[in-house]
């Protein structure tokens, strides 16, 4: 059963951001976010494995994006819980309305503002 939980929104605009990977990080850096995130981190990558819904695109950033935005979702939406050694920025806008993916599959599950948490 997954359940959705609202966690406080950080202070000023709307509250919503999302982690994500920076275009320009090595692939060295984005396995390792990818690695601590979903390891010692406690990020939910299972979306992001062979046959999750967050699957596709299938690259090593949108992969990290996902994982350090779940990182980032859970362990308190704080300015540092996305730094990843200088390879992560925040974004105001949501990175799923973004997206130049032609397959339509739906993102907003990719880049949820809240937190899910498998009970």
């Amino acid at each position: 059963m997954v359940a959705l939980l609202q966690a406080p929104a950080p202070a000023g605009g709307s509250g919503r951001r999302w982690c994500v990977a920076r275009a320009d990080a090595s692939a060295a850096a984005l396995q390792a976010n990818i690695d601590y995130a979903c390891g010692s981190g406690g990020a939910n990558c299972r979306p992001i494995q062979d046959g999750g819904a967050c699957f596709y695109p299938n690259t090593l950033l949108s992969h990290a994006s996902y994982a350090m935005n779940a990182y980032y979702q859970t362990a308190g939406r704080h300015d540092f819980n996305c730094d990843f050694g200088h390879t992560g920025v925040l974004a105001a806008a949501d990175p799923s309305k973004y997206s130049s993916w032609e397959l339509q599959v739906s993102m907003t599950t990719c880049y949820p503002a809240t937190p899910t948490f498998d009970l």
